[in-house]
């Protein structure tokens, strides 16, 4: 069953950990984290990563991975921890086309 935007921003919101159990997320943290999902979408797209093709409803197979890419992109919540990253853009490639050829490059602190 596809997962909705709005469980796609809850889960990287649940991944960060903003909050305790049972409490709602901040609009703002959620507002980040929604103005995120389609520039990471395209670049995806333009790496040859994967082609998330509906913005709106995301595979169970892509959802946690995606989330969990899209972590890299919020430094005001979170430190990303970049082999996490790598790891994500990796199974977002295996998952995605099978002419996807090349390596990830990450930034190591």
């Amino acid at each position: 069953m596809p997962r909705t935007r709005g469980q796609l921003i809850q889960q990287v919101l649940d991944i960060v950990n903003q909050n305790g159990a049972g409490e709602a997320y901040d609009s703002e943290d959620v507002l980040l984290v929604d103005n995120i999902i389609d520039p990471a979408i395209a670049m995806l797209r333009r790496l040859g990563v994967i082609d998330i093709s509906d913005n709106q409803s995301f595979d169970e197979e892509t959802f946690l991975p995606f989330a969990t890419y899209l972590t890299a992109f919020i430094p005001a919540l979170v430190t990303p921890d970049p082999n996490v990253i790598v790891q994500a853009q990796n199974m977002l490639a295996e998952l995605g086309t099978d002419d996807v050829v090349g390596t990830v490059e990450a930034d190591y602190f």
